[in-house]
């Protein structure tokens, strides 16, 4: 495993006064990415049974299954990346959940946990950098049907809530980077519509350009 180190936060990570927009790259070894690859691969499978994730977004949200197959392999692979970032920070190596979900209704909940604070993982790929003109990350607003849900991050919630916004230019690839790690409330003022006008109001969008805003304002305080 190699690192790009940022400067260490154990001591204010009880605080949870974070706010680190800089790239963190992780590298895996051929090894290391062949076996996440895989778990990867078998969390797809399995989410594609009937009654499972898989099947709701091909019905109710018209998705072709190999976009289907590519977002939830994308997230998943995202939050080991996740883990690896935290774990260099002195954090322990949150394992991510494997665990599939039973019924049609998405569960919306974090997809890591330290120390009771939920930290929340989101994805991007070249293509949404390619359509957006910038790093973009969303999250789930509304449904058409009664079916799926709404993002915790959107809910009022009693947790303190940590987001890392996780950039893969191939899924399949060694290589990822973490773009920022940030409490959740000092990024919900910046959440914009998507640029797509098909999912305006059901989802939130987060751009790199407000981040970099909101890390120069910090700079100046």
């Amino acid at each position: 495993m190699k690192y790009m180190y940022p400067v260490n936060y154990m001591n204010i990570w009880k605080k949870m006064n974070i706010l680190y927009i800089n790239d963190i790259i992780i590298t895996f070894s051929k090894e290391e990415n062949d076996k996440i690859n895989s778990k990867c691969e078998e969390f797809v499978k399995a989410m594609s049974g009937k009654n499972q994730s898989a099947e709701y977004y091909e019905k109710h949200r018209n998705a072709q299954k190999e976009k289907i197959f590519n977002d939830i392999f994308l997230g998943k692979k995202a939050e080991f990346i996740a883990a690896q970032a935290l774990f260099q920070y002195g954090l322990p190596l949150l394992e991510p959940d494997l665990e599939i979900r039973k019924g049609k209704a998405k569960k919306w909940k974090c997809d890591l946990q330290y120390d009771n604070i939920d930290i929340h993982v989101k994805s991007c790929n070249k293509k949404t950098l390619d359509f957006c003109k910038d790093y973009s990350w969303t999250f789930q607003n509304a449904n058409k049907d009664i079916c799926g849900g709404k993002d915790t991050l959107l809910k009022n919630n009693q947790n303190k809530q940590l987001v890392i916004l996780v950039y893969l230019e191939n899924m399949m690839y060694n290589i990822g980077v973490v773009k920022a790690i940030v409490e959740f409330s000092k990024i919900e003022p910046l959440l914009k519509d998507p640029i797509k006008k098909l999912f305006i109001g059901l989802k939130k969008c987060i751009y790199y350009k407000d981040l970099e805003k909101l890390n120069e304002l910090q700079r100046s305080t």
